[in-house]
């Protein structure tokens, strides 16, 4: 193994841990992060000037996209030699062929900082891809997806190739009305998604503590009827994706938090959490599935067995999963559980 080429690469919760081990050991080479930035603690920050190279990769209805860009400017304030790719996705491991670009970045990185000798055809070939990439938007009239594609060739092959025509042509796609619309657009609905996140937030922490919500989730349902009707259900592709990010993002918020609650043996703060999960979809199985399993932790049979009756009613296929769950097993010769199995 190269000491001056180890990388670490994670998704979600993984992606804030590959970052950290490089934060704080400052041996690692490269991160590719997925779906997730930086740690939360501020000691796993990065400082300035670290060697480490970011690669970050984030879909554009992921609960983690602004975060993904916000994590962006942040590295370049930093002076941290960093790329972010999005495409087209939620919240999931990124598909093979962004991995690939991610991959091709960190090759680019190597060459320029001598840790290995170029391969002129492989840095054609990255190239090539990344403007027929460019020329695509273009055609398709995405202008920002064309800009970002066109930077970045300016960004990372101008150490190995001519790049006097890209740099005209990207100076001419910023100056059309398209494009400054576009941009003019695009932080105005990352200003809104920023401000409905805050709220969400902080209602949530509100109540969240109290174990309880004062207006019966009264405030909740009318937020979340006017998420669906503005923007998931808008005609414009850029509300609905910013609609589906916050729908997303409440519900790892909830899910996460309620088990945090159940690990603590936290009653009131775990069933405050169970009631807003509901709250956002009432006829999901695999919200009611999830909040049996963690009442099967605390031992509240009862209410895991109601769970379990509910993921059931609203189309729940996979019952088999359940008496491989162990933290069911002290339930599986309960008659509501048999019951339950004996139903087709």
């Amino acid at each position: 193994i190269s000491e001056k080429r180890i990388y670490t690469a994670g998704f979600s919760g993984g992606s804030r841990l590959a970052s950290t081990i490089a934060v704080l050991s400052d041996a690692m080479q490269g991160v590719i992060g997925c779906g997730a930035g930086f740690s939360k603690n501020p000691t796993h920050f990065p400082r300035n000037g670290q060697s480490f190279s970011y690669v970050g990769l984030v879909g554009d209805r992921d609960m983690n996209y602004r975060e993904m860009q916000q994590t962006q400017a942040w590295l370049n304030t930093l002076g941290i030699d960093n790329e972010l790719f999005i495409y087209e996705d939620d919240h999931r491991w990124p598909p093979s062929e962004q991995i690939l670009r991610a991959f091709e970045w960190l090759e680019l990185q190597a060459y320029k900082k001598n840790l290995k000798e170029s391969d002129p055809e492989t840095i054609t070939k990255s190239y090539q891809k990344t403007y027929s990439l460019a020329v695509s938007h273009l055609n398709n009239q995405k202008s920002l997806d064309a800009a970002a594609e066109l930077n970045r060739i300016l960004n990372n092959y101008k150490d190995f190739i001519a790049v006097d025509s890209i740099a005209d042509k990207t100076k001419m796609l910023k100056k059309s009305k398209a494009y400054k619309k576009a941009v003019k657009d695009r932080k105005r609905l990352a200003r809104e998604e920023d401000t409905i996140s805050r709220k969400f937030l902080a209602r949530f922490a509100e109540e969240q503590e109290l174990g309880y919500s004062p207006d019966q989730f009264q405030w909740w349902q009318k937020q979340l009827k006017k998420l669906d009707e503005e923007y998931i259900d808008n005609s414009n592709e850029l509300y609905q994706k910013m609609g589906r990010r916050l729908r997303y993002q409440l519900f790892a918020l909830t899910i996460e938090t309620f088990e945090i609650h159940v690990r603590n043996k936290e009653m009131p703060q775990a069933d405050y959490c169970a009631a807003l999960l509901l709250t956002q979809s009432p006829e999901n199985s695999f919200f009611h599935y999830r909040l049996a399993l963690g009442y099967a932790k605390l031992e509240a049979w009862d209410k895991s067995l109601s769970y379990l009756e509910s993921a059931a009613k609203y189309g729940w296929e996979n019952k088999a999963q359940w008496q491989e769950q162990t933290e069911f097993q002290p339930i599986w010769k309960h008659a509501r559980f048999l019951k339950l199995m004996a139903q087709q």
